[in-house]
């Protein structure tokens, strides 16, 4: 009778230390799983990334790309013209006519970026309606671009649907100057544009200047087109330092004449920012109360497509940003968590405990 009053003294405790050690083994069984099966949570898995498709391409998105974006104030090209601009007085370059028939323009260079070792990223034309295809508003400026002048001028902006003077397609961009009463009067046109900084862009600007004069000795070089580019982005041309004004150098040709031909100027540009400016101004250099007409036709801006290219460095080159990996933040899973360890200690004091009452314990 004695005996039996013991063994159910004792129930309770092999009860207790019973579930103790089976707290301890679903600890040491979770352990052996997240070691030879928890290779994501200890980061020594395989990686994963976010991926987005771009140009049927899937590419890589790391944080890099989104800082590549950010406009800083730097100056914007490094540009090597093909022809030297002409200072007043004096004529150093012969303008280049356009072939006398039209051919189509071909803005793609490429349909998507090369994906062999080192692929560069898809080239393709920019600027947007650079034909003049696309309709104009009620001002006569066409789509997709906007217009700028300065005072004591009249300048009239229109679509212009002679073929005589329009070197592709249907329309071109005409700009009228007449009654300057001062000298260095401006009317001109301007895109606001994305583009990928570090790459090397190619610009092509077609047009043409017709005066009642046709002569650039008779009007002291008075009639001229410039191009700049802004390399914040901005809409203010009176903000670009003169230097920074490049003269294309193209000559007057009569107006109204049945002969007049477009001429072409080719330069290359390579901007430092996501966003750049394109100006193109027609000038009016001294006080003339007669007209002149600026054509422009053909303009395009041929480089990196934004959003087309593999990660790139801050020189431009493309570089393997790496992939992101996840369970970085774990530290080793259950390993390095110092919580698991506390419990584990806690629940081997109360197996001891246990089994120290249960073997030699009374009540």
């Amino acid at each position: 009778m004695e005996e039996l009053k013991e063994n159910r003294r004792l129930s309770p405790r092999i009860l207790l230390i019973g579930l103790v050690i089976l707290a301890l083994l679903c600890l040491v069984l979770a352990l052996l799983y997240n070691i030879i099966t928890g290779g994501d949570e200890t980061g020594g898995g395989t990686p994963t990334a976010t991926l987005a498709p771009t140009g049927g391409v899937t590419v890589i998105i790391t944080p890099e790309e989104d800082e590549q974006f950010t406009p800083t104030p730097t100056r914007v090209i490094s540009d090597a013209p093909t022809a030297t601009p002409t200072p007043a007085g004096e004529l150093s370059d012969t303008p280049t006519p356009a072939p006398a028939t039209p051919t189509p323009r071909s803005t793609s260079v490429a349909s998507d970026f090369d994906n062999s070792p080192g692929g560069s990223p898809r080239r393709d034309d920019i600027l947007k309606n650079g034909g003049f295809e696309e309709g104009f508003a009620d001002q006569g400026v066409a789509r997709q671009w906007q217009s700028f002048k300065n005072d004591n001028i009249i300048v009239s902006y229109s679509p212009e649907t002679v073929p005589l003077f329009v070197k592709d397609g249907n329309t071109a961009q005409r700009l009228s100057l007449a009654q300057a009463t001062l000298g260095d009067r401006y009317g001109g046109i301007y895109q606001q544009l994305t583009v990928v900084p570090n790459q090397t862009y190619s610009l092509i600007l077609n047009g043409q200047i017709r005066t009642g004069l046709a002569d650039i000795n008779l009007s002291s070089y008075g009639y001229r087109m410039q191009y700049a580019i802004d390399p914040t982005g901005g809409d203010n041309w009176q903000r670009i330092p003169t230097e920074d004004w490049v003269e294309l150098p193209w000559d007057e040709q009569l107006l109204n004449s049945d002969e007049v031909t477009f001429l072409t100027y080719e330069t290359e540009i390579k901007p430092t920012t996501s966003k750049i400016t394109l100006f193109i101004r027609a000038w009016n250099k001294w006080a003339d109360p007669g007209l002149a007409e600026y054509t422009l036709d053909s303009l395009s801006l041929v480089g990196a497509v934004p959003g087309s290219a593999p990660d790139q460095g801050s020189d431009g080159t493309l570089v393997d940003g790496g992939l992101p990996t996840t369970g970085s933040g774990d530290a080793g899973g259950l390993i390095g968590d110092g919580r698991f360890w506390v419990a584990m200690l806690i629940l081997l004091l109360l197996a001891t405990g246990a089994v120290y009452r249960g073997r030699w314990g009374t009540y």
